[in-house]
C-alpha cells in the first residue's frame, strides 16, 4: 500500500476510535467495532498499532497536536496575546473544545475508563512538571509575579482548570455559563491576580510560547519514538 494510502486509513481508523470512545468510552470499545466503524478489517488496525493501548496513545497524540495548533493560532490572533490571562483563556477553549483532551485533562474515566488508570501517577506529575517549567520561564520573563511560588502558581492554575471540569460535569446543562463566558472569567480573574503591572511584554509573552510549544514537542516526538521501538515485535494487548 502506497504511503498516502497507509496514512489515510490510519486517520480513517483514529477518527472511528476517537468517535466510539466518545459515544461509549475507552473500556466498551473493542478493536472489532472500530474496524467496523472505519470501515476496515481487524488485521488492518494491528498492522498500524500492536492493540487498543497503542492506539488510544496514537489518537491522544493527534489529538493535543491539534489542541497545541488551536491554541497557537487563537493566541497569535489575540491583540492581548501573550499575557498570562489571554495564555489562559486561549489554552482553556482549545482545550475543553476536544473532548478526548478535556477527558485525559479532568481524569474523566467515562470517556477513557482503564486508559487513564494505564498513564499512572507518574503522567499526571510530568504535566504538572511539565507546566511548572512554563511558569518558572513566565517568572524570569515578567508575565508573571515573582512574589509567588512557581509551584504555587503552576497548583492554582490546575486547581482552577480541574474545578471547571468537574463543575461541567456535574452540573446540569440549564444552570451552567456558556464556556466562553466562563473561559473570559477566569482568564481575568488569572490575570488581575497573576500579572505584575502593566500586564508584562506580550510579544515576549508569545515568543516564549512559540518555543517551549516546540521544545516539548520536540521531546515528546523522541520518547514516542523510543516507545515505537520497544513496541516492535510485542503481542498485541486484548479488547
Amino acid at each position: 500500500m502506497p504511503p498516502v494510502d497507509r496514512e489515510q486509513r490510519a486517520q480513517r481508523i483514529l477518527d472511528a476510535a476517537a468517535r466510539l470512545f466518545a459515544h461509549y468510552g475507552y473500556d466498551k470499545t473493542t478493536v472489532d467495532e472500530i474496524a467496523r466503524e472505519a470501515g476496515v478489517s481487524k488485521g488492518a488496525i494491528y498492522l498500524h498499532w500492536p492493540g487498543k493501548e497503542a492506539l488510544a496513545e496514537a489518537l491522544l497524540y493527534r489529538e493535543v497536536r491539534c489542541v497545541i495548533e488551536d491554541f497557537l493560532q487563537r493566541l497569535e490572533a489575540d491583540p492581548e496575546g501573550g499575557t498570562i490571562g489571554s495564555i489562559y483563556r486561549h489554552g482553556l477553549q482549545a482545550t475543553f473544545a476536544n473532548p478526548l483532551v478535556r477527558a485525559v485533562l479532568s481524569s474523566d474515566n467515562r470517556v477513557l475508563g482503564d486508559y487513564l488508570h494505564r498513564l499512572g501517577p507518574d503522567f499526571y506529575r510530568m504535566r504538572f512538571e511539565a507546566a511548572r517549567a512554563l511558569i518558572e520561564r513566565m517568572q524570569a520573563a515578567d508575565l508573571i509575579r515573582r512574589d509567588l511560588s512557581p509551584e504555587v502558581v503552576t497548583y492554582l492554575l490546575t486547581m482552577l482548570g480541574l474545578g471547571l471540569s468537574t463543575a461541567s460535569g456535574l452540573l446540569p446543562a440549564e444552570v451552567r455559563p456558556p464556556p466562553g463566558e466562563v473561559a473570559e472569567a477566569l482568564a481575568d480573574v488569572v490575570q488581575r491576580a497573576l500579572a505584575p503591572e502593566g500586564g508584562g511584554d506580550r510579544e515576549a509573552g508569545k515568543r516564549l510560547v512559540r518555543a517551549y510549544v516546540a521544545e516539548v514537542t520536540q521531546r515528546y516526538e523522541e520518547l514516542r519514538g523510543l516507545r515505537r521501538d520497544v513496541d516492535d515485535g510485542q503481542p498485541s494487548d486484548s479488547g
